[in-house]
């Protein structure tokens, strides 16, 4: 899927920010990349539909991370991402805030991984935004006019190019990137970035679980971090920058797992799932549905 190597875009030093990586060692990141092939087969259908449904002449602005030649001995930055968006007029999803997370981590323990805010910042919409979401994504007008008075407020383009500067290697030597998220290809398809190769260098969390007997749908974050870390998330104001560091604690909570030779985390009981009892009521059979229904509601 990707362009020719004269088509492709070069990052000029200005146009990011990225900082000097924390670089984990090779080891370590070949439990991420073992964390990949769990989840692959989602992932890449996500990117498979984007590639062919989006890509190249249906969307504009749309980049690929190009990296270094993947080597199995080199370091590599692994970097929690997520994002959140707002309605326009033309669009469901746009980009209006940007979090990455970067992990520093030993492979020793759980409480030696360290997570640094890499990016954090606010994008202008770019036209009227019709639904900001506030009770999911934390975002409002509000939010936004402070950060345009702050002068901190970014582009698009500005926030994207943010993002690809944390996957070229420029100055530190090669590295590979492990980007982590959960739903990420929800992520990408906002900031409108494509991998440079879809089966390589992405841990979706929300498909690292699942629930028992039902191996093919996604767990919610909320319910992840309650379940294999009895840790509450979620329960104030909304912040992509939790939520980035949220995805990465259970992909490094897996990767000590994999590291120990121990089982991954056993599926999660079906009774938990948000969606347990729709499942149940459209199991009933047709005759006795309005009854089932009604039963419910009581």
């Amino acid at each position: 899927g990707l362009p020719p190597p004269s088509k492709r875009r070069k990052l000029k030093k200005d146009d990011g920010d990225a900082a000097v990586p924390h670089l984990v060692s090779p080891h370590v990141l070949s439990l991420f990349n073992g964390l990949t092939q769990v989840c692959v087969r989602n992932v890449a259908f996500q990117f498979d539909n984007i590639l062919n449904s989006k890509l190249p002449d249906k969307e504009k602005d749309w980049e690929y991370i190009v990296t270094s030649k993947f080597e199995g001995s080199c370091a590599g930055r692994v970097i929690g991402l997520d994002v959140e968006t707002v309605e326009t007029l033309t669009s469901k999803r746009r980009l209006a805030r940007l979090s990455a997370v970067e992990l520093e981590w030993d492979g020793t323990t759980l409480e030696s991984a360290q997570y640094h805010t890499a990016i954090d910042v606010f994008v202008e919409p770019g036209e009227e935004v019709v639904d900001y979401r506030s009770h999911v994504s934390g975002i409002s007008p509000t939010v936004l006019d402070e950060a345009r008075t702050a002068g901190t407020i970014k582009t698009f383009k500005q926030a994207q190019a943010l993002l690809l500067g944390l996957c070229v290697a420029d100055g530190a030597g090669d590295f590979n990137v492990v980007l982590v998220g959960h739903a990420i290809s929800n992520d990408m398809k906002a900031t409108k970035i494509v991998p440079r190769t879809k089966n390589r260098g992405f841990v979706d969390t929300a498909y690292l679980f699942n629930y028992d007997g039902v191996p093919f749908k996604s767990v919610g974050l909320k319910l992840a971090m309650k379940h294999v870390l009895g840790q509450q998330v979620q329960s104030g104001e909304h912040s992509s920058v939790e939520d980035a560091v949220s995805s990465l604690k259970l992909a490094v909570h897996e990767a000590s797992l994999a590291k120990a030779c121990l089982p991954s985390t056993p599926s999660i009981p079906l009774k938990l799932a948000p969606w347990h009892r729709t499942i149940q009521i459209s199991n009933i059979p047709a005759a006795h549905h309005d009854m089932g229904v009604s039963c419910v509601k009581q």
